[in-house]
């Protein structure tokens, strides 16, 4: 049997972005400027990020780099041929693309980190 497993969670990038979106996150003042800052974040880790502010506004959004893998969709639900190639991540999903919310109808978000 052969075998691969890879994480994308928390490869091994440059993290000075990530501080500096740490920093900036201190000191955003809308839904907007919290997003744009987790893009540095992003480059980091994966992680759901919440958001409220003294307006009642409440928000979601997820960080990390997903990835966008080769093949046929709905075959990640299965385990791959990892050493054939045809099913290597390509690219990752740029920030702006992840899942986000803001004010949702319900007027509730449920998140959770592992």
């Amino acid at each position: 049997w052969k075998g691969a497993l890879s994480y994308k969670g928390l490869p091994s990038r440059r993290r000075v972005g990530a501080v500096i979106g740490i920093v900036k996150l201190l000191r955003v003042k809308s839904f907007e400027e919290f997003d744009a800052t987790l893009s540095y974040i992003s480059e980091l880790i994966s992680l759901n990020f919440g958001y409220a502010d003294t307006d009642g506004n409440i928000g979601y959004v997820l960080t990390g780099r997903t990835p966008l893998r080769k093949g046929k969709q709905g075959s990640e639900l299965f385990p791959l041929k990892g050493w054939t190639g045809n099913d290597s991540w390509d690219e990752f999903l740029p920030h702006k693309d992840l899942p986000k919310a803001l004010n949702p109808e319900n007027g509730y978000i449920i998140s959770a980190n592992h």
